[in-house]
């Protein structure tokens, strides 16, 4: 995976959200293993981000820092790339914004039949 990618970027967040809660507790990396039955090894993967634990190993881990689910994910942002669009995508998508609602209905039936060729 991309270490720069939205994807990664999350892990690493997550990851550290993980180890911040942890650390608050007072609960060694071993101890929290033993409480959702994981190998100290993933969740040494989980905070450096090198992984995304499952759902149900995110609830367990939740459920051992007697927070909700949603919690673990408290001041984290996502960011979702903006789709880019190449210059005959973009004009496609401007002029249908400029095309009447009935001229459309025609256009979509002219390119469903060109689809199927």
């Amino acid at each position: 995976m991309e270490t720069n990618s939205p994807e990664a970027q999350l892990h690493l967040a997550l990851g550290a959200r993980i180890k911040q809660l942890r650390k608050a507790r007072g609960v060694t990396q071993e101890q929290l293993a033993e409480r959702v039955d994981a190998a100290p090894q993933t969740i040494r993967r989980i905070e450096r981000g090198h992984t995304s634990p499952p759902l149900g190993r995110l609830l367990d881990i939740a459920g051992a820092f007697g927070v909700e689910l949603h919690e673990l994910f408290q001041g984290i942002e996502a960011s979702v790339p903006e789709p880019t669009w190449d210059t005959e995508q973009a004009a496609i998508v401007e002029l249908w914004d400029r095309t009447p609602e009935a001229v459309r209905h025609l256009l979509l039936d002219v390119m469903r039949a060109f689809a199927r060729r």
